[in-house]
């Protein structure tokens, strides 16, 4: 019997945009103001986009 861990919240939110969308973020992203950030916050954005931090959906 193979038992599979569940993501908590239930499922794991795949937050990486592609095609069309992306595109439509670059454009989005090219007005918006630019703000700095450390390597730290980076790197929590990037886990969030893969779902490693992945949000718990409301119901």
């Amino acid at each position: 019997m193979i038992i599979s861990n569940r993501p908590h919240g239930g499922s794991l939110v795949n937050r990486v945009l592609s095609g069309e969308k992306k595109e439509e973020a670059f454009h989005t992203a090219s007005s918006l103001r630019k703000v700095m950030i450390d390597s730290w916050s980076k790197s929590d954005i990037e886990c969030i986009a893969i779902g490693a931090f992945s949000p718990l959906k409301v119901l």
